[in-house]
């Protein structure tokens, strides 16, 4: 009994542990499934290590390594790597899922897509993937490997792949990455098409799709593609498109936002297609191909843009597109290189502040088929050796700019044809250096060429064409008086081809234009028989090669201005007489005898209530040689300074005789030294000294005899003291004089200062 109870002690207690085992085996199992379920990792094929849930931010994981292996983490789990590779090896296919809000990877280090085999990375639904940490930047890579194929898809509000360094795409094979439904993947500097050999492919698509870069760039030593569309979101610090990248903004709400730059590189190109917008904060480099195409497709530079800045570069507006550059722009920035622009279809705009079209190679604006350009200052061969040339055709193709160069140091030319039309309505100068060539040609069909000032020379206009302006400087004889009034009509057909209507309206004193005589040739104007020409500025022998004459002449014969320049880089010689008046009216722009180094200006007002008014300062003598006569009765009142020859080489006077009159604004009757204190510069003022035939400084005349001096406290000239030499009259007929004088355009002047 004893033995078999023992027996069958030890075999119960054989069952007892075979029991024990059984339930630890059981245990085990279902405490594995139980910790598998929890963690919500599900894993299956190659993996190394081969348990993904004892992974540590020390690991080197690598899902795929020479064969197929799979990670899914979902259900608020985590997943952690110093390294992840997916695909590693060129026999290995590696998918990671990481799916659902809280489901997350983080890697201490670096994360490859396709190492030199074949990974896919899914982010969806709120899942969230990192790369980098404190210790290091964080790097990633989508087909990184010669022959390896990488694809990253990130999908979902709130699913984020973030990398704290570098992130390519297409590293030296092929890489693929997409951001769509409202998820955000963020990295340092991003570049599609790395390598030579490698495809970069990146999608970002769907209303808040977001990815942000500090530098992005594509296509720079492989092929790169970048399409923003849908609604979707791209954010660079800088943005570079190489000579193999392709960039297509696309769609409503699809914007690519550059903070810093933007560079294209030849053959490259950037498409703003349907509704698309592309923003540049700071300087724009175009030397491949930039097209906006499609009504609202949008494309604004805040800094300075540079097309064909050392290449070639083009900019391509149409279809209802619009480009927008708030700074300087230059077409063709460096010598030997060539830009061009191009504005077509009905609603293509082309905005922009300043505008260099050849600013020192070859450069092209055209503006065709409806398109229209807004150009606040715009320059056509902007410096030397440069060419530049505007095309505006056809109807409805418009050109506005306030202020026009045509040849500015360089060589210029404005075609107009088919009806199209240009509208300046300030400034247009054609050919304005002795450098520059400048031609306003019209073409087949012809067009209207409109601006509030023209600075001209009739060979300077060929074809057939309607010229309107508000205001002529040129190298033409103007006159206006009983028989040609304020509105006249020129015809121009001296050259082979030429047939150019141009007309002058100066009807509107607020929408005048600038006035005077001799461009680069000689021109003569004369206002007579008591007709009054308001106009802007006045200008007397603009360029230096320049000759212009102008005569006020007769009682109530008047022109006022704003600032008149007599001898600006040329010759000018002003002539006013027989009690007409000039008035000089602006309140802060001098006028000026003699402007530039190297010009020369003569003003004579001559003869009873002949008389000039300048509202500022006077320049007798600038920079060039200036010389103002007053005699015979003739007034000059000067209401802020006069100086004269201020460069002090001795080549500037004032030369007073017979009753000529100088008006200086202050109190300085008392004796000439007084008043000269009232005059910069020199105090060159002369006065004819019979006993010696000849001019003598006013230093050494005598008060009483020679000269007088009189403070007015009443009248116009309140405030004023009037210099009057030689043939002195008594007081009271002195102020009887200059009352006569100063009714007439004194009346004028202030029912201009109260339009």
């Amino acid at each position: 009994m004893l033995g078999n109870s023992s027996r069958n002690s030890h075999h119960g207690a054989d069952l007892a542990a075979t029991h024990t085992s059984l339930v630890f085996i059981v245990f085990l199992y279902l405490f594995s499934f139980v910790q598998s379920a929890r963690t919500d990792i599900i894993w299956s094929g190659d993996l190394d290590p081969d348990d993904p849930t004892t992974w540590t931010s020390n690991t080197h994981g690598y899902v795929g390594y020479t064969s197929a292996g799979s990670i899914k983490v979902d259900e608020d789990s985590d997943l952690q790597s110093f390294y992840g590779y997916i695909g590693m090896n060129d026999s290995a296919t590696g998918t990671v899922t990481i799916t659902g809000s809280g489901s997350t990877w983080s890697n201490t280090a670096s994360l490859i897509i396709g190492g030199a085999g074949n990974g896919t990375l899914e982010i969806s639904d709120g899942g969230y993937v990192n790369t980098g940490s404190e210790m290091y930047q964080g790097n990633s890579s989508i087909g990184i490997g010669d022959g390896s194929s990488g694809k990253v898809m990130v999908s979902g509000n709130g699913s984020t792949w973030s990398n704290g360094g570098d992130l390519n795409v297409g590293g030296g094979g092929i890489g693929t990455l997409e951001v769509t439904n409202g998820a955000y993947v963020r990295s340092h500097i991003s570049t599609i098409g790395f390598n030579s050999g490698s495809t970069g492919i990146a999608t970002v698509s769907g209303t808040d799709s977001t990815w942000d870069n500090t530098q992005l760039k594509v296509g720079i030593s492989g092929d790169g593609m970048l399409t923003i569309t849908n609604g979707g979101i791209v954010d660079s610090g800088s943005g570079t498109i190489g000579s193999t990248g392709l960039v297509t903004v696309n769609g409503t709400g699809a914007i690519w936002k550059n903070n810093v730059y933007l560079r294209v590189a030849t053959y490259g190109t950037l498409e703003v297609t349907n509704g698309g917008y592309a923003r540049i904060e700071k300087d724009s480099y175009i030397y491949g191909n930039v097209i906006i195409s499609g009504d609202g497709s949008y494309m604004t530079t805040i800094q300075d843009l540079f097309i064909g800045n050392s290449n070639h570069g083009t900019l391509t507006i149409t279809d209802g597109g619009m480009f927008r550059s708030l700074k300087d722009s230059f077409v063709a920035k460096d010598v030997g290189s060539t830009g061009e622009i191009t504005v077509s279809g009905v609603g293509s705009k082309l905005l922009a502040d300043h505008f260099n079209i050849g600013s020192s190679g070859n450069g092209t604006l055209t503006i065709t088929d409806g398109g229209t350009g807004e150009i606040g200052n715009l320059r056509i061969g902007s410096a030397e050796g440069s060419t530049g040339l505007v095309s505006v055709s056809d109807s409805g193709s418009t050109l506005v700019s306030d202020r026009l160069r045509i040849g500015y140091y360089g060589n210029g030319t404005l075609q107009i044809n088919n009806g199209g039309a240009v509208v300046v309505p300030g400034l247009t100068y054609v050919a304005e250096r002795t450098t520059s060539e400048g031609e306003i040609a019209f073409g087949l069909g012809g067009g209207t060429f409109s601006t509030r000032s023209l600075f001209f020379s009739p060979e300077q206009i060929t074809g057939t064409g309607i010229v309107n302006a508000n205001g002529l400087v040129g190298d033409i004889d103007l006159i206006f008086d009983a028989d040609n009034g304020l509105t006249q009509a020129f015809c121009f057909n001296s050259e082979p081809d030429q047939s150019i209507t141009l007309n002058l309206d100066m009807c509107n004193p607020d929408d005048v234009g600038c006035l005077g005589a001799g461009w680069k040739g000689q021109g003569t104007m004369i206002i007579k028989d008591g007709i009054t020409v308001e106009s802007n500025d006045g200008s007397i022998g603009f360029r230096p090669e320049a000759i212009g004459e102008v005569t006020v002449s007769g009682s109530n014969s008047a022109w006022i201005n704003r600032a008149l320049y007599v001898g600006r880089f040329g010759s000018g010689t002003l002539t006013i007489a027989d009690g007409g008046s000039v008035s000089s009216l602006h309140d802060y722009h001098a006028s000026s005898i003699g402007v530039n180094s190297g010009s020369t200006g003569h003003v004579t007002v001559n003869g009873l209530c002949s008389t000039w008014s300048i509202s500022y300062d006077l320049y007798v003598g600038n920079q060039g040689s200036g010389m103002l006569n007053i005699t015979n009765d003739g007034l000059v009142s000067v209401a802020n300074t006069l100086t004269i020859d201020t460069n002090a080489d001795g080549d500037s006077f004032i030369n007073m005789s017979t009753g000529g009159m100088l008006a200086l604004h202050g109190q300085a009757g008392g004796s000439i030294a007084e008043f000269l204190e009232l005059v910069e510069g020199t105090d060159a003022i002369r006065y004819w000294d019979y006993s010696i035939s000849d001019w003598a400084n006013i230093l050494g005349a005598t008060q009483g005899q020679d000269y007088l001096l009189e403070y007015m406290s009443g009248g116009d000239l309140a405030g004023y003291t009037v210099l009057t030499v030689m043939a002195v009259p008594e007081p009271s007929i002195l102020y009887g004089l200059l009352g006569l004088c100063l009714t007439v355009f004194l009346g004028k002047r202030r029912a201009q200062q109260r339009k």
